[in-house]
């Protein structure tokens, strides 16, 4: 029975003065924004993975140290290993799985690792810029 069904048969049938419909059947809307204040149609599926302090700086001096022996990540870099973004989030994974131990008991997701890799590469090129 759908609700607009429902609220004409029980406002006709059984709707006293003193009691309202809501009490008997609430607003489902109201009921789904109170149960855990997530919005409609969002799916929070479960929580994402975080790294350390630890483990960000680990990969931070690995990830200066790529910079430093092969230069800027970019497309015409003559290291075919080593010419984009994508690929220095690829070492740096293998660094981690490399380093496997306490510090690192599994691979950093790429999600993870990228928005990082971008910042320190912001600030190698700062600090090569200032350099000169």
């Amino acid at each position: 029975m759908r609700r607009a069904d429902f609220a004409c048969w029980y406002a006709r049938s059984h709707l006293s003065a003193g009691s309202p419909l809501e009490s008997f059947w609430p607003d489902p809307a109201g009921q789904r924004a109170d149960r855990r204040g997530v919005a409609e149609g969002k799916n929070n599926a479960g929580r994402k993975p975080s790294l350390s302090p630890a483990q960000l700086e680990a990969l931070k001096v690995e990830a200066f140290r790529l910079f430093e022996e092969y230069g800027d990540p970019l497309s015409d870099n003559p290291h075919q290993d080593f010419n984009s973004k994508e690929k220095v989030i690829k070492r740096l994974q293998q660094f981690a799985v490399y380093k496997k131990s306490k510090d690192f008991p599994e691979e950093p997701p790429r999600t993870t690792i990228q928005p990082y890799v971008n910042i320190w590469l912001e600030e190698w090129r700062a600090k090569r810029v200032a350099e000169n």
